[in-house]
């Protein structure tokens, strides 16, 4: 017994049922006026190579790694842009969650994932996930995806250490560990002041870093719906099942233009006030904000930036293509 009045316990046979993305149980999800589903595939195994991501690294996982760790990232969470306060956003985003995922593609020996030959036939995870039509910026995702005005991505969030990092060799597919990369190539790993561990190029060559090794297991945070991913080549999304009204017009991110914390200037009178500059609390990519009484409309190619003042009690929105970005301070 236990003094838990709502003990959970969890053995080594018990296991969730998952419902898989390439189930037929997926033909039978029903979009409504309140939800719509999104079919995709993302973290294509190496020989894919993923980035730069948001911090200029390039990463990838081991194909076992991913069969190791798919189930990680069932219930996690999916955003707009990877805005989540605990990655420095204003706000979060959160707009949906994952259903169903399942390992494609898969090639096994002797009870391993072996590696592709080529990224078009690696493995990749196979998802399904919710979308709730009530959060903000849906409507616009949903409508401009169907219309193919700004087609929507997915770009995968993965929480590792460095203890479980190790580097990949694209010239011959092997992974080696970090003490062994940095005794063979004493410059390809550096330490970036902001954006923490950088991996670079060995005679032309772009390395990757492995995250899991060739058979450890990572867990995977969620997934970010954004236009421009670092896994452009290969993360796709496969269906969509939205049920939209008439009326209706609708992630590891690659490295966006602007990012909350951006210092910014602007030469034009806002709102009664002189020429001045700020700080970006958030980067708007989707749907309206009404700020003083004016009403502005984001879009990825010209994002809203909610802008703190410097030296007054006073946040503005503007069009990001009215201001300029100027250099952070060390």
């Amino acid at each position: 017994m236990t003094d838990d009045p709502c003990p959970l316990l969890l053995t080594e046979e018990s296991e969730v049922s998952m419902l898989a993305a390439n189930d037929p149980v997926f033909g039978e999800l029903k979009a409504d006026d309140f939800k719509g589903y999104f079919r995709f595939r993302i973290a294509t195994a190496f020989p894919a190579v993923i980035g730069p991501e948001m911090h200029g690294r390039f990463f990838g996982f081991h194909p076992q790694v991913l069969v190791n760790s798919y189930r990680s990232l069932l219930h996690q969470q999916t955003n707009l842009g990877h805005m989540l306060k605990c990655y420095g956003a204003y706000r979060d985003r959160i707009m949906g969650g994952i259903v169903g995922v399942s390992v494609a593609n898969l090639k096994s020996s002797g009870g391993k994932q072996m590696m592709a030959e080529t990224a078009a036939t690696a493995q990749y995870l196979d998802v399904v996930a919710v979308i709730y039509k009530m959060a903000e910026g849906v409507k616009d995702l949903l409508g401009n995806h169907s219309s193919a005005r700004q087609k929507t991505n997915v770009s995968i969030e993965v929480a590792t250490t460095r203890a479980d990092l190790w580097v990949y060799d694209p010239r011959d597919g092997s992974i080696l560990s970090m003490e062994a990369a940095r005794e063979l190539y004493p410059k390809l790993l550096t330490l970036h002041p902001e954006n923490g561990l950088q991996i670079g190029k060995v005679d032309g060559v772009q390395f990757a870093l492995a995250a899991g090794g060739e058979n450890q297991s990572v867990p995977f945070r969620g997934v970010g719906y954004t236009p421009n991913p670092a896994e452009a080549k290969t993360a796709k999304i496969i269906e969509l099942k939205a049920s939209l009204p008439d009326e209706v017009c609708f992630a590891a991110m690659a490295i966006p233009e602007w990012e909350s914390g951006d210092p910014v200037a602007w030469n034009k009178a806002i709102y009664g006030h002189d020429a001045g500059c700020g700080t970006v609390m958030e980067v708007v990519m989707h749907g309206s904000v009404t700020r003083h009484g004016m009403t502005k409309t984001a879009t990825p190619a010209d994002p809203l930036l909610d802008i703190k003042v410097d030296g007054k009690r006073l946040q503005v929105v503007r069009h990001a293509s009215s201001v300029r970005k100027m250099k952070r301070l060390e």
